[in-house]
This record gives structure tokens, C-alpha cells and sequence, in this order.
């Protein structure tokens, strides 16, 4: 952890000598590093307002038997739909990051 905080606060030109205990990575290695926590806040920013009741991508209550199965169809196309996503983009970034 030492070694990230060191790594955001101090600039290229004044990087510690050889023998030192803080590791220096690429740029691209220290703005994806930065990328990502910026990402992780903006994640747990905006997690509490998903969890608030009916967040947009759940279906309205069922009102009738055929409601209810209607509403556990969409679930599981949801789910489907969202495991590929997560594929797609998963593999998207590893090709981005192992072929830049």
C-alpha cells in the first residue's frame, strides 16, 4: 500500500533511488491504477441508489399467475443476457491490456 500512495504522490522526476523500497510501474501501468479506483468510488458511490427499491431494471410486481411468469422469464434472459455481457467485456479488456 506504501508503495501505491508513494506512487500517486510523487513525480517521475524525483523517483527515489535504486535500493529503495517503492516499486515505480509504466504510466499506462499508474493511470490504469488510477482509472480503476476512480472506478471503484464511482461503483460504491452509486451502489447505495441501485439497492433503493425498484432501481429501473426490475419489472413492476406481478398482478396476475401470468404476470408472475412473465416476470420470471425477464429474469432469466437478465441473467443470460448479463453473464455474456460479462464475458464480452472481460475478454475485451484482457485483449485491450495484453495488445496495446
Amino acid at each position: 500500500m506504501e508503495a501505491t500512495r508513494a506512487l500517486l504522490v510523487w513525480p517521475l522526476h524525483l523517483a527515489p533511488s535504486a535500493g529503495t523500497s517503492v516499486e515505480w510501474h509504466s504510466p499506462v501501468h499508474r493511470k490504469l491504477l488510477v482509472f480503476s479506483w476512480i472506478l471503484l468510488a464511482l461503483a460504491f458511490a452509486l451502489s447505495e441508489s441501485a439497492l433503493a427499491g425498484n432501481g429501473g431494471i426490475a419489472p413492476p410486481e406481478p398482478a396476475s399467475p401470468s404476470a408472475e411468469r412473465i416476470r420470471d422469464a425477464y429474469w432469466l434472459v437478465l441473467g443470460f443476457t448479463g453473464a455474456i455481457f460479462v464475458l464480452v467485456e472481460g475478454a475485451l479488456l484482457l485483449f485491450i491490456v495484453r495488445y496495446r
